[in-house]
């Protein structure tokens, strides 16, 4: 393709033709393919090739397509010499992919002769077919092509009138010559005549990739006006190889723009909130270190009290048990131990029930005056608390100890364990 539009641009059809470049593809194929297949990989004999009059009879149609493409063309108003000039243009084309192979010189001059024969003889049956119309079915033709077109390019007009997007069309130095009625309304005037340069402010750098239509994927943003565009640029020489114009398409995408600006801010948002959450995490992590240290502490301290009160009120008291003499003396050291073992253990005895281990310091409080039968308005005066703060007590007291949903009384319970009781024994009588 690329050696066939060269050598239309330098007999000077290209600047002329209404060709799509679809149709030049065709028309490549459909002279091509007749002559591979006529000659076949293994036809070695150039006398059992088809003879030219066996050619131009086309029997088996091979020439049909070709005939029908000048009819379309002759419809449009084409010349029979600017077509046929276009037709050897292709020949030589092919001609020149031939010598440009790597074949020996003999294959290649063979090749020319063959695309040589096969064109002949379809330029000859275009001639005789062109030559067949009489000048009024040609008149009658060409008025309904241009009928035809004009109804195609009213039916565009329409459509591209009616779409929202702003449609411009410039030519190859980016001079705008039409604009859609979405386009002339936006600008407020119809730009035809200013460059899409100037009239998008677009710099040239950002417009390069647009021109080799490059930003279809990734298309150009730009901010006109108070708007936001998607800028595509469709290059109209796929429609025609004459033809350098290009189609601009500017999409509004303010609101995606927006929409996507508020959503970075609330992740930026989100991200800021979640820092300051693993900034707070961080120091409660510090915090806990500390607390934990402080109770190590306490724990040794603990422990350094337990050892000193065995040591100097157990140890020394056993001593005392063993010279004894009198069981009320003995027992009286006795009492002294257990309730220094008591003091340690935060328990009630050995009588006691398991579940006064689990009470806290306040709760062994309210079981003391609950054994004393204080009623609960008394224990909260006394304790300088709320009514509902020791019923509370009342009730995690009863859960420890085993009785919700039994139907007995707590100060009963607890005088009978011994919750609470201080023993008085003889020596503290004097």
């Amino acid at each position: 393709m690329p050696l066939w539009t060269a050598n239309m641009d330098d007999a000077g059809y290209l600047e002329s033709t209404t060709a799509k470049r679809e149709d030049c593809i065709l028309a490549f194929r459909w002279f091509l393919e007749p002559l591979v297949q006529a000659i076949g990989p293994e036809t070695t004999d150039q006398g059992a090739l088809p003879s030219f009059g066996s050619l131009m009879a086309n029997g088996d149609s091979w020439a049909d397509n070709i005939i029908q493409t000048a009819r379309r063309h002759r419809a449009r108003g084409i010349t029979g010499e600017m077509f046929l000039g276009c037709f050897k243009t292709l020949v030589h084309a092919i001609q020149e992919m031939v010598d440009q192979g790597d074949e020996p010189r003999d294959q290649k001059t063979a090749a020319r002769r063959l695309i040589r024969h096969w064109a002949d003889a379809l330029e000859t049956l275009v001639v005789r077919d062109w030559t067949t119309l009489s000048i009024q079915e040609a008149d009658r033709s060409l008025d309904q092509a241009n009928r035809r077109l004009t109804l195609e390019k009213c039916k565009y007009e329409n459509v591209v009138d009616t779409i929202s997007d702003l449609v411009l069309t410039i030519d190859g130095r980016g001079r705008v010559l039409e604009a859609n009625r979405t386009a002339r309304k936006y600008f407020e005037q119809d730009p035809a005549g200013q460059t899409i340069q100037g009239l998008l402010n677009i710099k040239d750098q950002e417009i390069a990739p647009l021109w080799a239509g490059r930003a279809k994927e990734a298309p150009l943003e730009l901010s006109v006006k108070d708007l936001v565009f998607q800028c595509v640029f469709a290059s109209l020489n796929r429609v025609s190889l004459a033809s350098d114009e290009y189609l601009v398409i500017l999409k509004d995408v303010t609101a995606h723009v927006k929409q996507s600006e508020l959503l970075e801010a609330i992740v930026a948002k989100r991200t800021s909130e979640l820092l300051n959450k693993k900034r707070q995490l961080e120091e409660m992590n510090v915090t806990l270190r500390t607390v934990m240290k402080s109770l190590d502490k306490e724990r040794e301290a603990f422990q350094d009290s337990v050892g000193h009160t065995i040591r100097s009120t157990l140890l020394p008291a056993l001593d005392p048990v063993r010279k004894a003499q009198s069981c009320d003396i003995r027992n009286s050291y006795l009492d002294i131990v257990e309730d220094q073992l008591l003091k340690l253990a935060r328990g009630s005895g050995k009588d006691s029930h398991e579940g006064l281990l689990k009470l806290t310091p306040m709760e062994m409080k309210v079981s003391r005056f609950i054994q004393t039968g204080a009623a609960t308005k008394e224990i909260a005066e006394a304790l300088n608390l709320s009514v509902t703060t020791i019923q509370t007590h009342r009730k995690n007291i009863r859960r420890k100890l085993g009785l919700q949903n039994r139907h007995v009384n707590l100060a009963t319970f607890l005088n009978r364990s011994g919750a609470g009781h201080t023993r008085q024994h003889p020596l503290e009588n004097g």
